[in-house]
């Protein structure tokens, strides 16, 4: 049975955030080896047991500090998954399933759609910031930062 729903979008380097609340039910850490595989419209993500043995079309990877996990480039080919694509998140019993959200659901949403999630603009001097940035930085909202710009200088 369902529990949860969450819709996430895959990053530029084909990672996707676990959100907390499915970490929790899930119980699933970060630095926990997680297990990919596929099954039918979905990509399942269950614990991994090292003492089991894993076959060969099954992905191990590990939940990153922030909790994400990088999705295998030969499963977002199969799933035609490509930077900034929405998917959906359920927890299904004690595994996060996952799959890419069809252009009818965007087409019919209600819920506008959301900038890239490392989005900032600049205006006059100041750079502002999405949250999902702030959030995937590990920054507050009332932080003070220093940015420094770099730039190349082609002869």
């Amino acid at each position: 049975m369902r529990t949860k729903k969450e819709e996430c979008i895959i990053d530029e380097m084909g990672r996707v955030s676990l959100p907390s609340l499915f970490m929790q039910l899930t119980k699933l850490e970060t630095n926990d080896k997680v297990l990919l595989r596929s099954c039918d419209d979905w990509i399942i993500i269950d614990h991994h047991d090292e003492n089991v043995p894993v076959p060969s079309h099954i992905f191990i990877r590990t939940i990153d500090h922030m909790g994400r996990i990088v999705i295998p480039r030969s499963l977002r080919d199969d799933y035609e998954l490509k930077p900034f694509d929405y998917v959906e998140l359920y927890v299904v019993q004690q595994q996060i399933v996952m799959k890419k959200r069809d252009e009818k659901t965007i087409a019919l949403s209600q819920k506008p759609v959301a900038p890239p999630p490392y989005y900032a603009t600049l205006t006059g001097r100041q750079i502002q910031l999405t949250s999902e940035l702030l959030t995937s930085v590990e920054l507050d909202a009332n932080m003070e930062v220093q940015f420094f710009i770099n730039q190349k200088i082609t002869l």
